[in-house]
């Protein structure tokens, strides 16, 4: 469900407007990788401070991941349900 949309020239990344599409009643919040370090931005911060910001893994890190490793193992498989959540729609670039 979308309930705010913002527009910003092609070269703003989408982190700089995610603090303005929350309405205030969030949780916890997951995201793509592009949103890594939303949680030191000021904004988030001072509007936003008690929102649980689930940030998938990047691309290499989890591919880098030994699957054969218990803890990699389970890692990959929290990567894949961070990935479902996402992809629903709850937060996009």
């Amino acid at each position: 469900m979308v309930h705010t949309v913002t527009r910003t020239a092609a070269k703003a990344h989408g982190i700089t407007q995610a603090h303005a599409l929350l309405h205030g009643e969030e949780a916890v919040l997951f995201a793509d990788s592009g949103y890594r370090g939303i949680t030191k931005r000021e904004e988030v911060q001072a509007q936003h401070p008690s929102v649980s910001w689930q940030i998938a893994m990047m691309a290499g890190k989890r591919k880098a991941l030994k699957k054969s490793k218990p803890v990699d193992a389970l890692i990959e498989k929290l990567e894949k349900v961070t990935d479902c959540i996402w992809a629903k729609g709850w937060l996009r670039k």
